[in-house]
């Protein structure tokens, strides 16, 4: 099981296990996401997933919005081929969750923890567009951060 340690504390005596969520190694999560074309090569892009009660695994929540532009036509050479495609991203994802604790490790009880979580993208996105199958490739960077909070008896 997942372990908390109180920051700071150099003994240990703080360490507790938590619930380990729904015990899967990925989580699906219903959303609705969306893009909207604009002038000048522009996307806005989003998504969503209101507040949803998993029972208990506890409840989350989930919102983003990014901004894709095409730039194939300031790279001298690529803007002349046709099925070549080039675009750049940036994007921001906020995530919230919370769920009930109770007895855990004999150190918790009437307790709950909650979790924010943010995280920042960047990516240069190439694909190539033929007749029957498009082909694409991106790299970028990525920085996320989150924070944790238990509170309880």
């Amino acid at each position: 099981m997942p372990e908390l340690q109180v920051k700071g504390d150099i003994t240990g005596a703080s360490r507790f296990e938590v619930p380990d969520g729904a015990g899967l190694d990925f989580f699906p999560t219903p959303m609705v996401t969306f893009g909207v074309g604009l002038p000048y090569g522009l996307e806005i892009k989003g998504r969503f997933s209101p507040q949803l009660d998993l029972g208990d695994a506890g409840k989350l929540s989930l919102w983003g919005l990014g901004v894709q532009k095409e730039v194939k036509e300031y790279i001298p050479g690529v803007k002349h081929v046709p099925f070549l495609n080039m675009s750049v991203l940036a994007a921001y994802t906020s995530f919230s969750g919370s769920a009930e604790m109770d007895n855990i490790g004999g150190l918790i009880s009437n307790g709950e923890v909650e979790i924010s979580s943010s995280a920042y993208t960047t990516r240069l996105l190439v694909g190539a567009n033929f007749p029957v199958v498009a082909f694409f490739i991106g790299g970028g960077y990525g920085n996320s951060s989150s924070d944790f909070i238990v509170d309880g008896d």
